[in-house]
Order: structure tokens, then C-alpha cells, then sequence
């Protein structure tokens, strides 16, 4: 319903529909706005100009929607926006509108008409969209023009490509001079050669290539594999939906001190799916039944959902070893020789400590109906949960 948030000076409120935020709390000509959606606008910019605004009424908005300024009546009737030096004149949204400044002219009168030039010499147009469109530019770096109507036929002629389109984009060839593109039909058969090389026959099979990505498909979306290398390691993933997942990550060969490391796994998971599932991050491994999400992991879902359908789980974490089953009634803890642990909720629970500052040991029954305590040489036993005898040598302290 309602929150308030104040962060480094910011507060951040809202009830309702009703948004407010005060830049800075300790001057009072900072910059603010109020806003009851979606009627009410008020407020002060970043340069200390107020705004006031009814929607659709009439008004004055500021910092909205990407613009620096609207004003409004009537909406849609009317509307004046402005980006920087760029000024936009709608009239009847988003049928007509007029723009100009900033190095660019447009005029639009949606769907008959519409025309937008630049100062760097690109000029597009249309006419009865989407039935024709077409654009020309003219830069030192690329130039030539391209159209198309739709649906039947298109082309582009730049001086760094060329294709044609039949029926768009169901065919269509295209050329550059370290490219060659084939699409017939789209997108069952698709064909590209160059920086990216691809060869599809969807949904059948498919493999894709680039500089830093390695995949096929067969049966898609059932089967698919990926190998990604990255500057600092590897990763490779493969799957058959929705049942089974994995995926491993793996540190590249690097040269240091005048040698070569060797490859080491950062990480390494697996889900079939819905059984079980294994992850392992570093030193830290996990083994956990049964595993209801089929995807990768989420950390959403690991924190809200996983633990309401996990009925075993093992983590080991060098030294530390930690077994759960139905939601802790039982449950296995160790780390290293230091300390262990084991329960069976609720019939008994019982613990051991060696180190030398905790040594002790402890057993209960019934949540502590009977228990027996050592810690060093004093030792006590427990009844009816707060009976405690004490037995046995007393400590040096004591």
C-alpha cells in the first residue's frame, strides 16, 4: 500500500498510485516531483523550474518519458515535446507530428505519409506503411539506398552490401565482401557464411558459429549445446528440455612467471529434471532431491521456492559437511575433526566439539526431556527440560 525510502540524502515514497521523490533532504530548492498516476504531475527539474500538469487536460511536464520538456492539451489533441535542441509537435498522437532541430527533420502523417532526413545525408521515408519504405544514405563511411514492398519485394544496394528480399523476410540473399547470406525460406532454411557462420534447417538441426560462440540444436528447443570462450575461461552447457541441464565453467590456460597454468573447473552443475540436481562452485559442492525447476538456477528461486521442495540435500564445503533430509528432521553436520552433529527431530539430537576452547559433547532426548552435557570437566544431566544435575569433577576454574 504504502512505503518510504531515504537512501544518501534521497527520499523515496509512495501510497497508492501516488509517487514522490526529494533529491536532497537538506536543501529545500532541490529538485522533487509528485505524481498521482494518472492524473497528476507536479514538481521542480534539475535546473529549479516547476511544472504542473492535469492529465489529459492541459499542463507542463519535465524530465518525463526521456523528454526534457512536454506541454500538452487536450491529449491527444495536442502536444510539444523537446529533447536537447530537438523540438516535437504532435497533433492528433500519434497520427500526425512535426520535428526539427538537433541535425534532423521529420513529418509524419501516420499511415499515409511520413519523411525524416539528417545532416550526415540519411533520408527515410514511407508511404501507406507498411507498404512502402525506403532509405538512402550518404556518409564517408557507407552509402546507397534500400527499399521495400511489402510483402512482395525488397532490395538494398550500400556500398558495402547488397541483397534481395522476396516476400519479406521469408527470402532473401545478401552479399558484402565478407559475407554471403541465405534465407529460403525463413526461418527454416538459413544459410550465412563469414565473421558469423550458420547453416539451420529448423527445427530439425542447427549449428552456429563466431568468434566467441560454438552451438547446435537438433529438434529445436528439445536438444541445444553451446561453448562460449571468453578471455578468462570457458563455459559449455547442454540441454534436452525440460529434463535434463548442465553446464561447466573452466578457467583458460594462462602464461605466469614464464609458465603455463593448467585448466582448473570454476564450476560445474547438473539437472535432471525432476529428480535431482548437483552443483558445485569452487570448493563448495551440493547434492539435492528432488529438483522441481527445470531451468538453470535462479537465485529467486533458490531463496523463496527450492526449500519448500527439497526433501534431501548434502553440501560439502572443504572440511564442512552438511546432510538435511525432510526439511531438517533429520540432519548430519561435520566439520572436519573440529565439531559434528546429528538429530532426528524430535526424537534425540546429539553434538561434539574438539576444540580445545568448546570441547564438550551433548545428547538429548524429546528436545531435551533427558539430556546429558559435558563441557571439560563439568558435566550435567538434564530432566524434564529444566532440571539440570550437575555430576562428576569440577573445572580448575570452578
Amino acid at each position: 500500500l504504502c512505503s518510504v525510502k531515504k537512501f544518501r540524502g534521497e527520499t523515496d515514497w509512495h501510497f497508492l498510485s501516488a509517487f514522490g521523490h526529494d533529491f536532497d533532504n537538506t536543501d529545500p530548492n532541490s529538485r522533487w516531483r509528485t505524481w498521482v498516476l494518472p492524473v497528476l504531475y507536479v514538481g521542480r527539474d534539475i535546473n529549479g523550474k516547476g511544472y504542473f500538469s492535469v492529465f489529459p487536460l492541459g499542463g507542463t511536464l519535465h524530465e518525463f518519458l526521456g523528454r526534457d520538456k512536454i506541454q500538452f492539451f487536450l491529449f491527444p489533441l495536442f502536444a510539444h515535446s523537446s529533447v536537447n535542441d530537438t523540438e516535437t509537435w504532435d497533433f492528433l498522437w500519434p497520427f500526425i507530428s512535426r520535428t526539427k532541430g538537433g541535425g534532423v527533420s521529420r513529418f509524419k502523417m501516420f499511415p499515409l505519409y511520413g519523411r525524416s532526413s539528417s545532416d550526415n545525408g540519411t533520408v527515410k521515408q514511407f508511404i501507406l506503411w507498411p507498404l512502402w519504405t525506403s532509405a538512402s544514405y550518404r556518409s564517408d563511411k557507407v552509402s546507397g539506398n534500400g527499399w521495400v514492398l511489402f510483402p512482395l519485394l525488397g532490395h538494398c544496394n550500400m556500398s558495402n552490401q547488397k541483397s534481395w528480399m522476396v516476400l519479406p523476410p521469408f527470402f532473401r540473399y545478401g552479399k558484402s565482401a565478407n559475407e554471403t547470406l541465405l534465407h529460403c525460406p525463413w526461418p527454416f532454411f538459413q544459410y550465412r557464411s563469414g565473421e558469423v557462420n550458420r547453416l539451420y534447417l529448423w527445427p530439425l538441426w542447427g549449428k552456429k558459429k563466431d568468434e566467441e560462440i560454438k552451438s547446435w540444436f537438433a529438434l529445436w528447443p528439445v536438444v541445444s549445446s553451446e561453448h562460449i570462450t571468453r578471455a578468462s575461461e570457458t563455459v559449455d552447457r547442454f540441454r534436452i528440455l525440460p529434463i535434463f541441464y548442465h553446464e561447466s565453467k573452466e578457467s583458460r590456460p594462462v602464461e605466469k612467471d614464464g609458465e603455463i597454468t593448467e585448466t582448473e573447473t570454476k564450476a560445474r552443475s547438473w539437472t535432471f529434471w525432476p529428480l535431482v540436481s548437483y552443483r558445485q562452485e569452487g570448493a563448495e559442492r551440493q547434492l539435492r532431491f528432488p529438483e522441481l525447476w527445470p531451468l538453470r538456477r535462479a537465485p529467486a528461486v533458490e531463496r523463496n521456492l527450492a526449500p519448500l521442495w527439497t526433501i534431501f540435500s548434502r553440501t560439502v564445503s572443504g572440511e564442512n559437511k552438511d546432510m538435511e533430509i525432510l526439511w531438517g528432521l533429520f540432519r548430519k553436520q561435520k566439520s572436519g575433526d573440529k565439531y559434528s552433529h546429528v538429530s532426528l527431530f524430535p526424537l534425540f539430537s546429539a553434538s561434539r566439539s574438539n576444540e580445545k576452547e568448546n570441547e564438550g559433547k551433548k545428547f538429548s532426548l524429546l528436545c531435551g526431556l533427558i539430556g546429558y552435557e559435558r563441557e571439560g570437566l563439568r558435566r550435567r544431566i538434564r530432566l524434564l527440560y529444566f532440571l539440570k544435575i550437575p555430576f562428576g569433577k569440577k573445572s580448575e576454574t570452578e
